[in-house]
């Protein structure tokens, strides 16, 4: 793995970049998607959208393009060097994808705990929503759309962000413990929901594992789609199920 010449300025700025171009859209969204009916109607219509894909998956696209973007400037661009310094090598083998699916099942393991311990004291602000269900209600059920915006570009242009751009920028100052719990923790507080935080600064601290174990993106990439293919996948079930 390149050390990266980017440094915590850079990546405070990336963050910054990405915040506002989110916020951006999410204006914009709020513009030209209807707000909720007085009945609680569906805010994301199923029609034609853009191009005959759902504005709503448009719009959520742009927004995860942010990161990937923010990272490019504030790393490749200013620094003027490859990808490759952002993670985008060849691993050795099977094995860096092997032990990503197995740091994957432990990091699971840990939300599960948690997930158990937040029931049992029956903290209702803390239990996650079922944000793939959502996601498939607001593209109209289409889970073809929702593997490429769930599955697909999200874990493409999030582990660019936080594991290649803001884990590697921040090992300069904060060396490796330091860099794991602070890009995890950008990484669960930009999942906004304070139900997520912790959920997803576990994955965080898993993927971030696994970075800096094989030295490569790909593994992260690729466990992160499985995760969220996983969890479309499943609403997708229980909703046929439910349904029946």
């Amino acid at each position: 793995m390149s050390k990266a010449p980017w440094k915590p300025l850079d990546v405070g700025l990336g963050v910054l970049f990405s915040a506002v171009a989110i916020v951006a859209v999410t204006l914009v969204a709020s513009v030209f998607i209807q707000p909720l009916g007085p009945n609680g109607a569906d805010p994301f219509p199923d029609s034609e959208g853009l191009l005959g894909v759902p504005l709503v998956f448009v719009l959520s696209a742009v927004a995860q393009g942010a990161f990937l973007v923010g990272a490019l400037i504030f790393s490749v661009s200013k620094y003027g060097v490859g990808v490759s310094h952002l993670g985008f090598v060849r691993p050795l083998g099977r094995f860096p994808y092997v032990f990503a699916l197995g740091a994957w099942l432990a990091g699971l393991a840990g939300v599960f705990l948690w997930s158990l311990a937040v029931e049992s004291l029956n903290v209702e602000w803390l239990i996650p929503p079922d944000n793939a269900r959502e996601t498939l209600e607001q593209v109209g059920g289409s889970l073809a759309v929702t593997f490429l915006l769930v599955g697909v570009w999200a874990p493409v242009t999030e582990e660019v962000f936080f594991r290649g751009f803001a884990l590697q920028g921040l090992l300069h100052r904060y060396g490796r413990v330091g860099a794991v719990i602070l890009s995890s923790g950008l990484f669960a507080l930009f999942h906004i929901d304070p139900a997520l935080f912790a959920p997803t600064f576990i994955l965080g601290l898993t993927l971030s594992w696994v970075y800096l174990r094989t030295g490569s993106i790909w593994p992260c990439i690729f466990v992160h789609g499985v995760h969220n293919t996983l969890a479309v996948t499943l609403a997708k079930w229980s909703g046929a199920l439910a349904s029946a």
